[in-house]
C-alpha cells in the first residue's frame, strides 16, 4: 500500500460507530421540512395568495390550522410557503459561500506566506462591520427583492467560509499524513484535494449548517426590514412585519412565524453541534488508532 493511500484511508478505516440521536433526530426532522416546503404546492390546502381562503383575522381553527391573516389568506399555507423560501435561500447562501470558501481556504490554509497574511487582514475589515448591518447595507444599494438579498448574503458569509476553512486546512496540513505526502513529493494540488480536502469533510459540514441557520435569521431581518422579500411574499421576516399592527389583538399572526424561524434555526444549531460532537469523538478514534499503528 503507497503512502498515498495510507493518508487518506486511514482517518476513513478508523470511524466511531455510536449513533448521535441529535444528528439522527435533527436531520429526520429538517428532511420532513425540507420535504413539505418543497412539495408544499401539493399539500397546502390553500393557495398562500388567496385573498378568500377565510374570515380575515380568524383565529386557529380545525379548517385553519394557523388562522387566518389581515388579508383573509391561511397562514398555514404560507408558512409552508416561507420555509421553502427560507430553505432555498439559505442553501444557495450556504452552497455559494461553501463553493467559493473551499478552494481559497484550502490554498490560503496550505501554501500561507505573505498573500494569506494581505487576504487574513482584507478579512478582517470585513469582519470589523457587524454582519447584518452589512447585509442590510448591501441589500439597500442592491434594491430591495429577495435575489439582492441572496447575492448580499453571499457577499457577507463567504469570507467566514473562507476563514473557517483556512484556519481548518492550517492545523490539519501539520499532520503526519500530509507530510509523508509531501515527502513523497505529491504535488501541494494533489495534497489539497486529495489528502486534505477528504478528511475535513466533516467540519466543512458542520460550518455548512451554522451559515444556513445564520442565513435564516438574516433573510428574515433583511424581509422584516423591507430590504428582503417583498409582498405578497411568504417570507417568514415579512410575515412578521405585516403582523406588527395586531401584536395585541390577534398575537397569533406574528407568534406562528417567529416560533417557524425559531424551531428552523434550532434544528440547523443542533445538527451542527451533533456533527462537531460526533467529529470530536472520530478525531479521538483516528488518534487512537494512529498511536496503534
Amino acid at each position: 500500500m503507497s503512502v498515498h493511500s495510507i493518508a487518506v484511508r486511514l482517518p476513513a478505516k478508523i470511524r466511531g460507530r455510536s449513533i448521535n440521536y441529535r444528528v439522527a433526530i435533527c436531520g429526520s426532522l429538517l428532511a420532513l421540512i425540507a420535504l413539505a416546503a418543497f412539495l408544499s404546492p401539493l399539500v397546502q390546502p390553500y393557495d398562500p395568495q388567496d385573498l378568500t381562503a377565510g374570515l380575515p383575522l380568524s383565529p386557529p381553527s380545525p379548517q385553519h390550522w394557523f388562522g387566518v391573516d389581515d388579508f383573509g389568506r391561511d397562514q398555514f399555507s404560507r408558512i409552508l410557503d416561507g420555509a421553502r423560501i427560507s430553505l432555498s435561500v439559505s442553501g444557495t447562501v450556504a452552497a455559494v459561500s461553501m463553493l467559493i470558501g473551499i478552494p481559497f481556504g484550502l490554498f490560503l490554509g496550505y501554501r500561507r506566506g505573505r498573500l494569506d497574511f494581505v487576504f487574513g487582514r482584507l478579512l478582517d475589515v470585513v469582519f470589523a462591520f457587524p454582519g447584518l448591518l452589512l447585509a442590510l447595507v448591501l441589500a439597500t444599494a442592491l434594491g430591495p427583492g429577495l435575489t439582492t438579498a441572496t447575492i448580499a448574503m453571499c457577499i457577507i458569509f463567504t469570507p467566514v467560509a473562507i476563514r473557517f476553512v483556512r484556519g481548518v486546512v492550517a492545523s490539519e496540513s501539520v499532520n503526519d499524513y500530509v507530510v509523508a505526502a509531501r515527502i513523497v513529493g505529491a504535488s501541494p494540488v494533489r495534497i489539497a484535494f486529495r489528502h486534505l480536502l477528504p478528511n475535513i469533510k466533516a467540519q466543512l459540514l458542520v460550518i455548512a449548517t451554522l451559515i444556513m441557520s445564520f442565513a435564516v435569521l438574516t433573510e428574515a431581518a433583511l424581509s422584516f426590514l423591507g430590504v428582503g422579500a417583498q409582498p405578497p411574499s411568504a417570507s417568514w421576516g415579512r410575515m412578521l412585519t405585516d403582523s406588527r399592527s395586531y401584536l395585541t389583538t390577534q398575537p397569533f399572526l406574528a407568534l406562528i412565524p417567529a416560533l417557524a424561524i425559531a424551531v428552523l434555526v434550532l434544528l440547523l444549531n443542533t445538527l451542527g453541534d451533533g456533527l462537531r460532537d460526533r467529529l470530536d469523538s472520530d478525531s479521538k478514534n483516528i488518534n487512537q488508532g494512529v498511536t496503534a499503528v
